[in-house]
């Protein structure tokens, strides 16, 4: 099985994944882990939020719209080409990579959040690519998330991402409340 998981930033998308790794053995494949290896071969070695966003759009606009998930399941298939195990994978951002995903019979998973909680959440993380955010300085990203690929291609279009998601985890109250919510999914 394969679940993409999408959403906002600090939605609890690695929240969900953790549990799924932890409890019944998913292995977690990252989206921003192919990202940062390709900019350490561009010798960025302290990426910022904006060169991901830069690299993972001329990843998608130089292989397409899916680039990043086409890679993910390339790994997956080299080890597992039945796709026997489960496998999570973490920062869907665009339509492409929702197809990619669906054509091997996985399943995207929103996860929702309300901005002052995620804004909380973000800045009480310790993640490289966080900064402190104000509540306007999250509301402003989270416009670029969800709209900048209308603009660019290549971008995220995470309000499309989110639409078609399979199932949307509204993450609204505790972590165990998001645990239980995943339960009740799987």
């Amino acid at each position: 099985m394969i679940i993409g998981l999408t959403g906002l930033p600090a939605s609890g998308k690695a929240t969900v994944a953790a549990y799924l790794v932890n409890k019944y053995n998913f292995k977690q494949l990252v989206f921003s882990d192919i990202i940062k290896s390709e900019l350490a071969k561009d010798n960025i070695v302290s990426p910022d939020r904006e060169d991901y966003k830069i690299k993972a759009r001329d990843l998608r606009q130089l292989h397409g719209d899916g680039a990043l998930a086409l890679l993910l399941i390339k790994q997956i298939l080299q080890t597992d080409p039945k796709i026997e195990n489960n496998y999570v994978l973490d920062g869907v951002r665009t339509m492409g990579e929702v197809i990619e995903i669906q054509k091997v019979g996985g399943k995207v998973w929103a996860i929702t959040a309300p901005v002052e909680k995620r804004l909380a959440w973000m800045n009480n993380r310790n993640r490289d690519i966080d900064t402190k955010f104000s509540l306007q300085d999250l509301q402003k990203l989270d416009e670029k998330e969800l709209h900048s690929g209308e603009k660019t291609e290549g971008d995220h279009t995470l309000a499309q991402t989110i639409k078609n998601a399979d199932v949307t985890l509204v993450n609204d109250k505790t972590v165990e409340e998001l645990q239980i919510k995943t339960e009740e999914l799987l």
